[in-house]
């Protein structure tokens, strides 16, 4: 696990990490904490795009440019 603290500006409106060479090629969550507030980023190292929507229970596999996959295996688990 990789962890560090950085103060922001109040004006910031954007902030970039680098990721480190070694992990450019994991499966990561990625965990934004602060003031209180969690919110979590999975990064997935392939050349699909996943894109979840919570809200509506939706989860969108395209290739890198957007295009629908003809053929796509999604597992899903759900804990009540």
């Amino acid at each position: 696990m990789v962890a560090f603290t950085h103060v922001l500006d109040k004006d910031l409106k954007v902030f970039n990490v680098a990721i480190d060479k070694e992990y450019e090629t994991k499966n990561m969550v990625i965990e934004i904490s602060a003031a209180g507030k969690q919110n979590y980023l999975t990064y997935y190292s392939t050349n699909l795009k996943v894109q979840v929507i919570e809200n509506y229970g939706e989860l969108k596999v395209t290739d890198e440019e957007g295009k629908p996959l003809s053929k796509v295996y999604v597992k899903a688990f759900a804990k009540y």
